[in-house]
């Protein structure tokens, strides 16, 4: 991470700025405002999100596009929706990933109903519209009390630059939920 006052380490680098809240389900509006100290400039941004209510069947998380993760004790917020095992996911907002980095790593959360049926969980991925890829992804069973954190990863380097969408389906008991994500490799074609 760069320096506080090292201003060629913070344009090279990425800040984060996390917190969590529960809310009821409805309409919300978040309103953030970030401002350089040394230049003086500052930029903001609203955006509106929806809070559902909590569905009766299972039901999947919005996918997050991880930068990295950190190491994270549990016990300190036992809340945070962004933890995976004994790690804290730090999200790529801007969803651009660059073809040199060695994996590209998607988190959601399951929710099970608690019924004995097993859950089936499945991926689609998606380039301009067309299909490039399904296939089935191992979830482990759980008693549907608590959602349970999932990590996915691909190689980038194996992808045509450009952008692409993700859908992950999951199915229990004869009710399902979709959750879908975009994300764009950036940089040049790998080599044939």
């Amino acid at each position: 991470m760069p320096g506080i006052g090292d201003e060629q380490g913070t344009r090279a680098g990425v800040l984060t700025f996390q917190r969590h809240f529960t809310a009821e389900p409805g309409d919300y509006t978040v309103e953030a405002v970030a401002m350089d100290q040394n230049s003086g400039k500052s930029a903001a941004l609203r955006s509106a999100f929806r809070v559902e209510p909590q569905p009766q069947g299972p039901a999947l998380s919005d996918i997050v596009v991880v930068r990295r993760l950190e190491a994270f004790n549990i016990e300190s917020d036992p809340t945070t929706p962004l933890h995976y095992g004994e790690d804290k996911v730090v999200p790529n907002i801007s969803g651009v990933v660059p073809r040199a980095d060695k994996q590209l790593s998607l988190f959601f959360a399951i929710h099970e109903t608690g019924q004995s049926s097993p859950a089936e969980l499945s991926v689609e991925i998606r380039r301009g519209g067309n299909m490039i890829g399904a296939f089935p992804l191992q979830v482990r069973q759980t008693t549907g009390a608590a959602p349970l954190g999932y990590m996915a990863s691909l190689n980038p380097s194996v992808l045509p630059s450009g952008a692409y969408t993700l859908k992950v389906v999951l199915k229990q008991g004869g009710k399902s939920a979709v959750s879908d994500a975009s994300f764009e490799i950036a940089g040049p074609a790998p080599a044939r």
